[in-house]
């Protein structure tokens, strides 16, 4: 799925506007943080720190997809991240 839908298309991201991602997902009212974890949580996702990760993690994204494939990694039984 990954090489045929790539989440980084920007018309995704034309389609999706301003919409908050945790809001819409339901992330936002089911998470099990507490309160002062999940501010942590936000704080952390809104660093600097964290989107040097982010643009690096974007520029090796399609490349991982080979290397999955290679390993086997999505077609595992049971799923790696299970069901």
């Amino acid at each position: 799925m990954l090489e045929v839908l790539d989440w980084r298309d920007p018309c995704i991201r034309a389609v999706a506007g301003k919409l908050d991602y945790f809001e819409v997902s339901g992330v936002l009212r089911s998470h099990t943080l507490t309160e002062v974890e999940w501010r942590e949580y936000q704080d952390d996702g809104s660093s600097a720190r964290h989107r040097r990760q982010a643009v690096a993690e974007w520029a090796e994204c399609t490349n991982s997809f080979k290397t999955l494939a290679v390993k086997r990694q999505l077609n595992r039984t049971p799923p790696v991240l299970g069901d």
